[in-house]
């Protein structure tokens, strides 16, 4: 990159070189000291000497602070580059690139992305009815499982008496069962007056099919009983979903109806939207060559602004299976605290780092150094 900079400011060191050729052609003129002499008079080292040396060090320190290269330093430095305007605007235009995290440093990838809630759920009801009562006000802070909205029940809760009457009432399982016992009763008397030539075989039969009767009669009635019950327990369910319930603790964002207003479930007419902000997601489209060396667990540096004045550190809590062929991306979703009750849908830059740590937020051991060909450095390269 330095390479192209310099290349396309070879115009700028040409006429650099030119007008060097011009100041020494006057100094020479007014004898004054020559640009192969050092400055030794303080007055007259003022502008061509002190310029170069304050170019020249403000470069190595811009490139320093970038984690610029030894090796680099030290061979532009022997070859006296630095001392040349064009190489410092270089440096200069190097370090403002480091600085947005694209060149030198840990930096991998900066990819702009925005804060999504943790949770966002729009509620409406599965069965039509007229809004009754709104038991929150819009910014009002939920529990999960509070009652939010209410249907008007009052048939329903007519129904649900009279099935809790029926599935509580007993007296046909007695009668039944009173009557299956008088049938037992009376086929013992009959089976003993056939045994005395009193009574005939026919007899015998009815009096066994009536106990038979009066035992199913029994049945029966306790498998009514339990339907009732059944019924009630369907009803209840019924006056549950008359009643809509936040599925999360947070925040109620907005209300859609007011009370006394109708609700169609087949419009899919919306009601209550709950946004949990307590943690905030943040789907990031990585790209693949990068996104193939990231891991759950690892961190990730988010800024909310380009400068990177305002940052936290978040984790990577999911990694896409699919890729995206168009863009040649990976989904990448992170996952950052918010004590302070940021609002979604911030615009913000996330930054995954090589030098990245774990979900304890713990510096991993630093890896061997690497060769210039990108590789761990070995005893033969050292060679």
């Amino acid at each position: 990159m330095i390479a192209l900079i310099l290349h396309s400011y070879s115009p700028i060191r040409q006429k650099s070189q030119k007008h060097q050729k011009q100041q020494s052609t006057v100094h020479i003129a007014s004898d004054g000291p020559t640009p192969q002499q050092p400055c030794k008079n303080k007055e007259q080292a003022g502008s061509p000497c002190r310029q170069r040396k304050w170019k020249s060090s403000l470069a190595i320190l811009l490139a320093l602070s970038n984690n610029a290269p030894m090796t680099f330093l030290r061979k532009e430095w022997k070859l006296r580059v630095f001392r040349r305007s064009s190489l410092f605007l270089a440096a200069v235009i190097v370090s403002l690139f480091a600085s947005t995290g694209l060149c030198f440093g840990n930096a991998e990838v900066r990819v702009e992305a925005i804060t999504q809630p943790n949770k966002d759920v729009v509620l409406s009801f599965i069965r039509p009815g007229q809004v009754s009562k709104i038991l929150v006000k819009d910014g009002e802070s939920v529990k999960a499982g509070q009652v939010l909205v209410q249907l008007d029940d009052s048939v329903e809760q007519a129904r649900l008496a009279q099935l809790k009457a029926q599935a509580e009432d007993g007296t046909r399982i007695l009668a039944a069962d009173a009557q299956y016992k008088q049938k037992k009763v009376d086929l013992d008397r009959v089976q003993l007056a056939a045994k005395q030539n009193v009574a005939t075989e026919l007899e015998v039969q009815h009096a066994q099919l009536d106990v038979l009767i009066a035992k199913l009669s029994l049945k029966l009635a306790k498998f009514e009983q339990e339907q009732n019950k059944l019924q009630y327990r369907e009803m209840c369910l019924e006056l549950e979903r008359m009643r809509l319930k936040s599925p999360c603790a947070g925040k109620v964002e907005r209300l859609f109806v007011k009370e006394g207003e109708s609700v169609d479930s087949q419009n899919e007419d919306k009601v209550i939207r709950i946004v949990d902000i307590s943690t905030l997601r943040i789907d990031t489209p990585v790209p693949l060559k990068i996104a193939r060396r990231l891991r759950k667990g690892q961190s990730a540096v988010i800024c909310f602004d380009r400068e990177g004045k305002e940052q936290i550190r978040g984790r990577i809590v999911h990694k896409a299976s699919v890729a995206d062929a168009a863009s040649d991306t990976l989904m990448v979703r992170v996952e950052i605290p918010n004590r302070t009750a940021r609002p979604a849908g911030e615009r913000v830059f996330v930054q995954f780092t090589k030098n990245a740590t774990n979900i304890n937020n713990t510096v991993q051991k630093s890896s061997p150094p690497e060769s210039k060909f990108g590789g761990i450095k070995s005893t033969t390269d050292k060679k």
